[in-house]
């Protein structure tokens, strides 16, 4: 009899212990999405003080803030996916905000600011307003950078192409992917610091593959699958950059599966190929695609990448 009546006062005294936990979160979700609400695509999150509070609210915030990022998403795809381009603005800077504040409650930095502040010491003191004029970096969420290129966040900021396009001194271009590489905690003395790579062109992506990309520490021993899977994800991660460099800002492109194929033999002397496809899904007059071939040799360490851009844009803004 006392333990049906302990088990009774347990199922009545749990719930009412798991209520206030229930309702904060409930309460931040509201407080979120009124903020959300509000926030104008043209606006600069830099400095935001919203953001900042946020952030004060500590790690047990992240996994509201992560379900949110999660449920924004699906809502983007469908916007996309209908081309309704006021909402896919709007939904893109919603995220990009949670995106920020999820960043920093992770890494304690501030990528973004960072990217600024690198700006600002590449460029003399009469061209700083750059840094203020430069696009909220927002970073590429695709799974396959993070395999390929663990430690490094990616940034994108690109500046409008239409109905007129900004004169951008180098070393920024209209076009612009910042690596961010998070420090490392020195083991046996050796530790990475903190950098950030600006990429503009083709050719520095070319430069930061062949000097960062290391499929060799994801490849498990001798599967072949898994060294064919490998070569694919490292020419995925290829066009998710590549295709940020060759936008204009209205391209929308997919990278097709069957369109990643592995040529060749690691038993060959040359190696392997492997090619890969980002094709622009038509709209508006939209055509073309970036097609890539890396070629890597028998140990899978990359050796060259060749590219072709064939994009042909529709109609746009001023045109």
């Amino acid at each position: 009899m006392r333990w049906i009546i302990f088990l009774l006062m347990l199922t009545l005294v749990l719930p009412a212990l798991a209520q206030p936990d229930t309702q904060a979160a409930e309460k931040l979700r509201q407080t979120l999405e009124g903020y959300l609400a509000g926030l104008d695509p043209n606006m600069t999150l830099a400095g935001n003080p919203a953001e900042e509070g946020f952030i004060a609210l500590g790690k047990d915030a992240v996994p509201v803030m992560q379900d949110m990022s999660r449920e924004l998403s699906l809502k983007l795809a469908a916007a996309e996916a209908d081309g309704r381009r006021e909402e896919i603005l709007r939904l893109r800077f919603q995220l990009l905000f949670l995106d920020r504040v999820l960043v920093r409650q992770a890494t304690d930095l501030n990528p973004p600011a960072e990217i600024r502040a690198w700006v600002r010491q590449h460029y003399p003191p009469e061209t700083q307003y750059l840094a203020d004029l430069l696009p909220e970096p927002a970073r590429l969420t695709d799974e396959t950078l993070a395999r390929i290129f663990p430690g490094y966040l990616f940034y994108a900021a690109n500046f409008r192409h239409y109905p007129m396009a900004r004169n951008v001194p180098p070393p920024l271009g209209l076009n612009n992917l910042f690596a961010v590489r998070l420090p490392v905690q020195p083991e046996n003395g050796k530790g990475l610091p903190f950098r950030i790579v600006a990429l503009t062109n083709s050719t520095d992506l070319r430069l930061f593959f062949l000097e960062t990309a290391t499929p060799l520490r994801i490849v498990t021993e001798a599967d072949p699958r898994t060294e064919e899977a490998t070569m694919k994800a490292v020419t995925r991660a290829w066009l998710v950059l590549s295709q940020v460099l060759q936008d204009d800002g209205f391209y929308r492109l997919t990278i097709p599966e069957e369109s990643l194929q592995v040529a060749g033999s690691g038993a060959d002397a040359g190696g392997y190929l492997c090619r890969g496809r980002a094709e622009v899904l038509p709209a508006h007059g939209d055509s073309g695609s970036i097609n890539t071939e890396l070629y890597f040799s028998a140990a899978l360490l990359l050796i060259d990448v060749k590219e072709v851009v064939k994009l042909t844009p529709g109609l746009r803004p001023g045109g």
